[in-house]
């Protein structure tokens, strides 16, 4: 059961960090840095269907655990 949390930790952090990835790379932050920009956005759609795949088949008091490490 922790472990399963515990992954889905990891892919909040991970999500987080692609949106900072995601700020630094926009053009008027970094000029020139459209890679930077491509790689982040694919990885926020990818750690958002995680997360969201988390939340339809994880059992309630995950859930709860969950959305207290979020607020």
């Amino acid at each position: 059961m922790e472990k399963r949390f515990g992954g889905a930790v990891l892919d909040l952090t991970a999500l987080i960090n692609c949106m900072l990835w995601t700020l630094f790379g926009l053009p008027a932050v970094q000029p020139g840095s459209l890679l930077v920009l491509t790689i982040n956005v694919a990885g926020i759609v990818i750690e958002s269907c995680f997360i969201l795949f988390f939340f339809v088949f994880s059992d309630k008091k995950t859930r709860q655990k969950l959305l207290l490490v979020v607020l």
